[in-house]
């Protein structure tokens, strides 16, 4: 689900609901069981259950319209709108939304559907998370380069040239490319253009975290398709059994590498949404040995993120927010993990099988 941060209203009032005219229908059976329906807030014709109270679409869409927009309306007289205009339809807003609680209406946004500042703030960044990696799974799926530059070179050139992918990649192909198209979708993060952090920052933070995001890219998209293990985007094993003919590599060890991240994913049943904050909270690590200037500019962004991301935990489960926030912040020990060991087996190969070439970028990250 793309959440949308622009949402948009009908100017409706209880005025807006014409009564039907046309004698005909009005004569019809099913017309006179229609309009003996009445709004339970206005009185006017109502033809269907709306936040489980039968409603007309005007009180419906001014309901959902304070909800969401967070507003609070107060009466003038003190709630007594009915008694002084001796009528039980008020025009006053602050006693019609109590009217839509007392008939019992009840509505529970979707981070979405949430437009007040701070969320639409965001729900704003999570759009543009989401759309930044979509467009990385999307070049997994269809693109490649030939091109071999190392991470300073990417820096400074910016980026490969990509072309249409049209034929098989080996697992080392995979795994680079799976490195590279993280590297491109961090970099494209609106703080990473921030003249407050220089190459050598920005060099530090990729290189610290560019392998981990590929990790976790490859683990939510294990999870999403329904499997156990981490899988190439073609669907083979991005570690297979031969690895095994090394022998100091165990099968326990292979099966971590490939299981343990995304089984926490599944445990979590993490959404797309908490992905991508989630990534972008881990990737802003002002732990790092940063400039002074780098290291509030990430300090500012990671906090930034873990707002956004606390806000949707508390709107998605209103009860567990900050629980499900200190749980989904606990996949770094397991990312931390699996990259290490991803480390140590890489090593392993180096010493081991000389016939491996690696790309420049891939020796410089890990």
């Amino acid at each position: 689900m793309c959440i949308s941060p622009t949402h948009f209203f009908h100017n409706m009032s209880v005025f807006d609901t014409p009564s039907p005219s046309n004698s005909s229908l009005e004569s019809s059976p099913f017309s006179q069981d229609l309009q003996q329906k009445k709004c339970a807030i206005c009185f006017r014709p109502a033809f269907s259950n709306n936040y489980g109270v039968l409603t007309c679409d005007a009180c419906k869409m001014f309901y959902r319209r304070i909800v969401i927009l967070n507003r609070e309306y107060k009466c003038k007289y003190g709630g007594g709108c009915a008694h002084v205009a001796k009528s039980t339809v008020v025009k006053c807003k602050g006693c019609r939304y109590q009217q839509c609680l007392e008939a019992g209406m009840t509505f529970q946004p979707s981070f979405a559907e949430l437009t007040n500042e701070k969320d639409f703030d965001a729900a704003t960044t999570v759009a543009t998370l989401r759309f930044l990696d979509s467009r990385r799974s999307n070049a997994m799926k269809t693109q490649f380069t030939d091109e071999d530059f190392s991470l300073l070179e990417v820096l400074e050139k910016r980026r490969m040239k990509m072309k249409a992918r049209r034929s098989e990649i080996t697992n080392h192909e995979w795994s680079f490319f799976g490195i590279y198209t993280s590297i491109e979708f961090l970099m494209s993060l609106d703080f990473m253009s921030s003249l407050n952090l220089n190459i050598q920052d920005k060099k530090i933070l990729l290189k610290h975290y560019c392998v981990k995001a590929s990790l976790f890219a490859s683990a939510m998209r294990a999870m999403k398709e329904q499997r156990n293990t981490l899988m190439t985007v073609d669907g083979k094993e991005i570690y297979p059994d031969a690895i095994l003919r090394l022998k100091q590599i165990s099968p326990q060890f292979l099966q971590r590498i490939r299981s343990l991240l995304v089984m926490k994913l599944i445990e979590l049943k993490i959404t797309d949404e908490e992905f991508a904050l989630v990534n972008a909270i881990f990737f802003c690590n002002a732990a790092l040995p940063l400039s002074e200037d780098g290291q509030k500019t990430v300090v500012t962004q990671q906090k930034a993120y873990s707002s956004a991301l606390l806000q949707f935990c508390n709107v998605e489960s209103s009860r567990n927010g900050p629980t499900r926030f200190t749980n989904l912040l606990s996949l770094l020990h397991v990312i931390n993990k699996n990259f290490e060991d991803v480390k140590a087996m890489t090593m392993l190969f180096r010493i081991f099988v000389k016939d491996v070439s690696y790309r420049k970028i891939v020796t410089d990250v890990i």
